[in-house]
């Protein structure tokens, strides 16, 4: 059993400075050290909402949540943006090689 130390602002204000620094991590394009803040940043937020205090305290602590939920909402987009740009590069990458092939097809 965990021993609650630490009020439940404490733990919001903990994924809320994790999830500025993922979202900082996403503009940098740095995908593993946002992976292993994501992992921390979870059992942040399973402390938080087991802590015997939550439910009184969620009305102090809703502001912390909805910003954690908005810079998310950034850095998704980033991610999506991320995942566009490498999908268009493989794609390129993909017509090169048939092209490679076609070409050696013909000329050989």
């Amino acid at each position: 059993m965990v021993k609650y130390y630490l009020s439940p602002g404490h733990y919001a204000r903990k994924v809320l400075n994790l999830t500025r620094g993922m979202r900082q991590q996403a503009g940098e394009s740095n995908w593993q050290v946002f992976a292993e803040m994501e992992q921390e940043r979870q059992t942040i937020i399973e402390q938080l909402f087991e802590h015997p205090e939550m439910p009184g305290a969620l009305h102090d602590i809703q502001h912390l949540l909805q910003d954690v939920i908005d810079i998310d909402r950034e850095s998704i987009a980033l991610g999506e943006a991320e995942k566009k740009r490498l999908g268009d590069y493989l794609g390129q990458r993909q017509q090169a090689r048939q092209a490679m092939k076609l070409y050696r097809h013909h000329s050989g």
